[in-house]
């Protein structure tokens, strides 16, 4: 009997498996973002979440793990020069475009130079440090630096995806390209402008299976709705953390599950340096003290989130500097300021003018899309009121901000705004390149410099930072370059949420939680424990419509899963009956 039982639970662990996570590709994962992404190439994508789902279609040579450490992917071995200067890399030798073309060492090389030929701020500033790059055969490639690059494994070979040269090489203007074809485990095979992607398996892929024939990923710019959508079964999972207030309610639902864990992203009020009188230091200041972090924290947060620092580095990080000057919240000491700068208020209308007469009036811009913010720009406002500071709030579609905020994600390109309510992805914690990119005066090469900041000594820091390949060293910079920022108040860390994601664990329940970054990614989306199949011949039901209302069929995999438990329960019931049988036999 225990023999009968032992193989009884085997089989329905094994079904269990097969039904809830690896172990056989399901027919399709709705996951829903909240905005357009271009043609999801490295360049067209939009935002942080553009850039983590065009990996998907698109192979960098490194990818970074669930603790944000660059590991070897299209890259099969590697060796770097006593100087840091020469690294020599091996690539996989069974990797294939989506055209079926294999992708060589030439790609890499072609990649990287049309790099420079063709601007990405997000990648082409890491990618400057490449002097020289050589084919030494098909599959080896030699890249030659400047300098020693503390994070080149990171910025730029874990970020940017490898191009197909047969392709790209006759693209002029990459930025309304609208090629997809890439070496990544699923293929962009449809998008419907403003309405949805449609990924497919790449069943040939070089690096595992992937987990679902189909990504259907629907554009629902309304959080409200994402998240009825998500309760009602009509998608599984959303790139979009939970508002705070929430997570106990996704939490306490039987249909649904929620994992949480550190954000790295930052949240931020950018003032536009550039304007007057914004570039003014002790009138940044002034605002810094009026801005109630921990109110933002407790109140809109609801305590899911850390306080932000003055210098920008997450107070979790091992290169947090707890000297650096964290002011208190203290309207009294904001009033003060502004009287030092003679900014009255002459009419008794609770609104100060400057020295020429002009109002303290100015506008905050925030995506319409993200609630969230509206509300953390509507208690600024507020509280800005209360040293005679005037605030409008202006949400409005995030391609409007981010034109007037970041011109084609060029800070060279200018900027109109006063305030503006941003955020940086998990990507720019502790790292030095990024923080190059963000705080470097000169525009062209801090190219997400969007605050226009201007500091000759934060430069010198930032250059020795890059350099720098000792990890001591480089903290003890990284400190330094904390105490300047949280001295100057380029703009103000408002906090850093910790992330929380509610998934539909029926149809998929092996999300993969990078740190400060969530678990849509493609970690999460390749079972690397299993050998591709070579591609089958099916055709695939096209969703017609974006979920708006809970009248969705179940998931099509629903009925074959439940075949299959049936299946399970008869054979545990078929080896107790036997058992059964044979006993008696043998009392006769």
């Amino acid at each position: 009997m225990k023999k009968i039982l032992v193989v009884s639970l085997i089989i329905l662990l094994t079904l269990n498996m097969m039904l809830t996570g690896y172990g056989a590709q399901i027919d399709q994962l709705k996951i829903a973002i909240r905005g357009e992404e271009g043609a999801l190439n490295p360049y067209t994508y939009v935002s942080e979440t553009g850039a983590t789902i065009f990996r998907l279609v698109y192979d960098p040579l490194f990818n970074k793990s669930v603790d944000l450490i660059p590991e070897p992917w299209l890259v099969k071995e590697y060796t770097l020069s006593d100087d840091g200067l020469v690294y020599v890399f091996e690539l996989h030798d069974n990797v294939k475009f989506h055209d079926g073309q294999p992708l060589t060492a030439e790609d890499v090389k072609f990649t990287y130079e049309y790099l420079k030929q063709y601007r990405k701020s997000r990648f082409s500033g890491p990618a400057a440090a490449i002097t020289e790059i050589v084919v030494l055969d098909e599959f080896t490639v030699q890249m030659t630096l400047s300098s020693p690059q503390a994070e080149f494994l990171t910025r730029p070979l874990a970020e940017m995806g490898i191009l197909p040269k047969h392709i790209w090489e006759t693209i002029t203007d990459p930025d309304t390209s609208r090629e997809t074809i890439g070496s990544g485990p699923y293929k962009l095979t449809e998008i419907k402008d403003g309405e949805y992607y449609i990924f497919e398996a790449n069943n040939e892929y070089f690096n595992g299976m992937p987990v679902t024939k189909q990504i259907y990923m629907p554009i629902i710019k309304d959080a409200s709705a994402m998240f009825t959508a998500l309760q009602a079964g009509q998608i599984d999972v959303t790139t979009v953390e939970l508002p705070p207030e929430t997570i106990d309610q996704f939490a306490n639902n039987p249909n649904l599950k929620v994992q949480e864990g550190p954000g790295y992203s930052t949240t931020l009020l950018l003032f536009n340096n550039e304007r007057y009188p914004f570039d003014n230091h002790s009138f940044r200041e002034a605002l810094a003290y009026a801005t109630n972090r921990q109110e933002i924290v407790d109140v809109i947060m609801l305590g899911k989130a850390t306080k932000g620092s003055l210098g920008f580095v997450h107070p979790m990080s091992a290169a947090y500097n707890n000297q650096v000057n964290e002011l208190d919240f203290d309207i009294a000491k904001a009033n003060e300021i502004l009287d030092s700068l003679n900014f009255i208020d002459t009419n008794n209308d609770g609104i100060r003018e400057t020295e020429v007469g002009e109002k303290l009036s100015f506008e905050i811009l925030v995506y319409a899309s993200n609630p969230l913010r509206i509300r953390i720009a509507e208690l600024i406002k507020e509280s800005y009121a209360s040293i005679g500071v005037d605030v409008t709030v202006t949400a409005m579609d995030m391609a409007v901000v981010d034109d007037l905020v970041w011109p084609n994600f060029e800070a060279a390109n200018g900027r109109d705004y006063d305030m503006a309510m941003w955020g940086w992805g998990a990507s720019t914690m502790d790292s030095s390149v990024r923080y190059i990119d963000m705080f470097y005066s000169d525009l062209t090469v801090g190219n997400s410099n969007i605050v226009a900041y201007s500091s000759e000594v934060m430069d010198e820091i930032l250059e020795l930072m890059k350099m720098e390949s000792d990890p001591m060293k480089k903290i003890e910079l990284q400190k330094r370059f904390q105490v300047i920022l949280s001295q100057d108040y380029p703009c103000i860390t408002l906090y850093y949420p910790n992330l929380a994601y509610a998934y539909n664990p029926n149809v998929f329940d092996q999300w993969k939680f990078i740190k400060g970054s969530g678990i849509v990614n493609p970690l999460s989306l390749i079972d690397m424990t299993a050998v591709s199949e070579p591609p089958v011949e099916e055709p695939t039901e096209q969703p017609t419509e974006e979920p708006t209302a809970p009248t969705e069929q179940p998931p099509a995999e629903d009925e074959g899963n439940n075949n299959m438990l049936v299946l399970g329960i008869m054979i545990v019931a078929a080896l107790v009956v036997l058992f059964v049988s044979r006993k008696k036999l043998s009392k006769k």
